[in-house]
This record gives structure tokens, sequence and C-alpha cells, in this order.
């Protein structure tokens, strides 16, 4: 019993690594284009300097050298993992009269200023480059770590996703502000309901999210954000600094920038969901009473 306890519990962390790993995906990629573009340029730049040396402690005239871009696209590879990238450079420098017309044996020369082209390549690659994948890895581990021990987990995120996808299919990272109740009944809880009770009931709720109403649409991250905070338990932060951060999510993101911001009342407090149904819920009762005096006087 103790060894499945223990396994289900180290599969459990196999689990939390893999999610980490997936969700590191995307920057992994960008990071990964980024180090191709640089090994593209450095070996177009290796061919063009160091073509002529064929011989060397580590260059021969097979697959170890500049003679092409395939063979340079190689070694800087190499070079990527810190393999013999040092001696290659060494190779690549030498000069007369330990080379050339001289020293046919030992190949030709190459270029003094050669450390500069080796060096630059392995603390852009290796140093910045590959480490910075190694913190992407481990800041999206963290995040999964802290977000697996909470009540709010990553499938509940996922499912958030899911639910506003088909609320808005054209992915334009916002949806009518009516449809919202829709979206808390069809996410469940933590982050949803489980059902949809009365007016009154929806009021409370949506002003305790405390969502923005940009003239009748909702955003992705200030919807989300705010119902994972109601859902994690963290009520008593300032209302001002949930308002200040808010403008730093819209100085981020151009499209959430672009929406219109409604204020309200004399002291010009901006438009939230529960503002929205407040006013809806008003003019349907207006409307049904209004209809209910065209009835009786006819």
């Amino acid at each position: 019993v103790l060894f499945r306890s223990r396994l289900v519990k180290g599969f459990g962390g196999v689990k939390l690594l893999l999610e980490a790993l997936w969700y590191s995906l995307p920057s992994i990629a960008n990071v990964g284009g980024l180090m191709l573009m640089l090994m593209f340029l450095y070996s177009v730049m290796g061919v063009q300097l160091f073509y002529n040396i064929d011989t060397g402690s580590i260059i021969d005239g097979k697959y170890t050298n500049f003679f092409d871009f395939w063979n340079a696209f190689q070694l800087t590879f190499r070079f990527v993992t810190m393999t013999d990238w040092n001696e290659v450079m060494h190779d690549c420098m030498k000069t007369a009269p330990m080379c050339g017309a001289e020293y046919p044996s030992l190949g030709d020369c190459g270029l003094p200023g050669a450390p500069i082209y080796f060096i630059s390549f392995v603390v852009l690659a290796s140093l910045i480059l590959m480490n910075l994948v190694v913190a992407i890895i481990l800041d999206n581990f963290n995040t999964t770590t802290h977000i697996e021990k909470s009540q709010v987990q990553m499938r509940d995120i996922q499912r958030f996703i899911d639910v506003w996808s088909t609320l808005d299919p054209d992915a334009s990272m916002t949806i009518p502000t009516s449809k919202f109740p829709v979206l808390l009944s069809q996410l469940r809880q933590p982050l949803g309901i489980s059902r949809i009770g009365a007016r009154l009931e929806t009021l409370r709720m949506c002003g305790a999210f405390d969502i923005i109403d940009h003239g009748g649409k909702i955003h992705f991250f200030e919807t989300l954000i705010p119902m994972a905070r109601l859902a994690l338990g963290l009520r008593g932060l300032d209302h001002r600094a949930i308002r200040e951060q808010e403008q730093t999510w819209r100085a981020m993101m151009p499209d959430l920038a672009r929406l219109p911001l409604l204020r309200v009342g004399s002291r010009g407090v901006l438009a939230t969901v529960d503002l929205y149904f407040a006013a809806v819920f008003i003019q349907s009762a207006f409307r049904r009473r209004m209809a209910r005096r065209v009835v009786y006087s006819m």
C-alpha cells in the first residue's frame, strides 16, 4: 500500500512537470525561432570568414568545417551545446607563420579576430537563450504548482477558455455583457455557479466580481482574473489597487485599450457588470409596467 501511494504521488509530480512543459511550449517556440535565426546568421558569417580552413585539431575536411552552409549550421548547433567551441576557435585563429604556404600541413590561415565571432555566439546562444528556455520552464512550473495547490485548478482555467470560445467564436476577446450569466452557469464552481438564481442574486453575484463593462461588452482578462480572485477568497483587496492593475492591463493590451470606458454618476465611477444588469432589470420592469397600463386602458 505504501508503495502504491508513493507511486501515485510520483505520477502526480510527473503530471505537474508535463503540464508545466506543455504551457511553456508557446514561449519556447518563440525562443527557438530566435535561436534558429541566430544560427542561420552565424552560419552564413562562418562560411564567409572561415571557408578556407580545412585542417586543425577539430576542423577536418569532411564534416567539421565551414566549407558550406550545412556544415557550418551543424557546427553552430554543436556550439550551442558548448561542445569543442574553443578548440574550433583556436583552429580559426591560426596566423602566419604557423599556417599557409610555409606550413601547408597545418592548413590555411584564419583570422586573429575569430574570438569575436565565437564568443559572441556562445554568449548569445548558450548563455542567454538556452538559460531563457530554462527560466521559462521554471516560471511555468512555479505557476502550475501554485495553481495546483489552490482552489482554482488548471482544468478550471481551461474550461473557462473553452466556454468563452463558444460565446466568442470570432476570438475578439470580448463577449456581450448580457451573456455573462450564461458564462457563469456553464463554468460551474469554483469559477462559476451551479445555477442562475433570481435577479437580486444575479446582481449581488455580479457586484462581487466587480467586472468592468465596456458599453455592453466584457473582456476576457477583465473577466477571468476577478472571477479567479473571488474563487481564491481574495476579498480584502484595495479597490484603488485593483483599478490601477486594470490600467496596467490596458496599457499592455491594445485590444483592451481600444474598448470604451463608461463612467456613471457625479463621481465618475466606472460602469461595471452589476450596474449594467441593474439598468437592464429596471428597464425591463418599466417596460412591463407600461405594457400593463396599455393593456388595462384598452
